[in-house]
């Protein structure tokens, strides 16, 4: 994890309160989930490929959206 908690800035706007991170992630990744081993952390945002560069939506944040949990 590069940082927590940051902003993303996409043709179609601004997207807070992602983790920025250093794997690599693809067009057409954009909402695959992130796992750390068994550990779920969340979903693709979006990045910069070339870098290896990902912006990720915590999970949690996306469960709440939803009203869902993981049991």
């Amino acid at each position: 994890m590069l940082a927590k908690n940051t902003t993303a800035i996409y043709v179609e706007g601004r997207v807070t309160g992602l983790d920025y991170t250093s794997f690599c992630a693809a067009g057409g990744d954009s909402g695959g989930s992130v796992f750390h081993g068994d550990a779920a952390l969340g979903l693709v945002s979006g990045g910069i490929p070339e870098d290896c560069r990902t912006y990720v939506q915590p999970l949690n944040e996306g469960l709440a959206w939803y009203g869902v949990e993981v049991h």
